[in-house]
């Protein structure tokens, strides 16, 4: 009785399953995370609109409702920025028409 039998060799190398996302784009993760940053943002800044009680200060809203006003989901940055009182500073050059 003759066995031959030839025992088999282990895979060395395996083809890897499709990758998925690598050197793809995620258009679905980063579309949710879009929409998620300007939920976020929107409730801010009715957050924020809200606890300043709705001042003229704030700008015109997008929508006037009873309580208040609808802003832009971004306002929050630009009332703490861009439409905060400045200071204002003169510097004299010269005499002073005070002096004469």
């Amino acid at each position: 009785m003759k066995r031959s039998t030839v025992a088999k060799q282990p895979e060395l190398y395996r083809i890897p399953r499709k990758p998925g996302y690598l050197g793809a784009y995620n258009w679905r993760a980063t579309t949710l995370g879009l929409l998620l940053l300007t939920a976020v943002n929107f409730g801010a800044t009715q957050y924020i609109a809200a606890k300043f009680q709705y001042q003229r200060a704030l700008g015109p809203p997008l929508l006037q409702t009873r309580g208040g006003g609808i802003y832009q989901p971004f306002s929050w940055m630009l009332w703490g920025d861009g439409n905060t009182p400045r200071r204002k500073t003169y510097a004299s050059v010269g005499p002073s028409s005070k002096a004469r």
